[in-house]
């Protein structure tokens, strides 16, 4: 029987991967009785995300993305309750395959990706089991990226047809 590799010596198939997803807080504050009809507005929620600074040592970067909703609410307003989703994930990068200067974008552009799916989890679950209409944040359109590969100089491209 084979021996097992630890996860930090086996070769990595992705050039970023994720080590861990984990919940940093979940919290909700009702501030109405529970009503499966009342619900919030998920254009009124605040997404914010922020990472750790890489760690050449280790080949590790840490991202945190948080939802919020009614944390800090002013007199006038009402709403159903208060909410806070924060979840985080460590990505291991294998230097080999990733360009290390381009670590710093991807954790701000790429790994809220990543996370976002998680947070929508924790939102959905977590107003369903405060009594209220189970809120689900909305799918995020990712950008399309298209590659156009072009001609070398050296190749001859065949004339087309009439």
């Amino acid at each position: 029987m084979p021996e097992a590799t630890p996860a930090t010596e086996r070769a990595s198939i992705y050039p970023i991967q994720a080590n861990f997803i984990a919940v940093r807080e979940l919290y909700i504050k009702p501030h109405l009785p529970p009503n499966q009809r009342l619900g919030a507005n998920p254009d009124e929620f605040t997404i914010k995300t922020a990472h750790t600074a890489y760690d050449e040592e280790r080949h590790v970067i840490e991202v945190g993305s948080q939802v919020e909703y009614a944390i800090e609410t002013k007199a006038d307003q009402v709403a159903p309750y208060s909410l806070r989703v924060h979840i985080m994930g460590q990505f291991r990068v294998d230097e080999s395959q990733f360009d290390k200067a381009k670590i710093d974008a991807w954790a701000r552009i790429n790994a809220p990706y990543i996370l976002y799916p998680y947070l929508r989890e924790h939102v959905f679950a977590l107003t369903a089991r405060a009594g209220f209409e189970p809120l689900l944040l909305p799918l995020l359109e990712l950008p399309t990226i298209k590659i156009e590969h072009k001609p070398s100089a050296d190749s001859k491209s065949a004339p087309v047809p009439a």
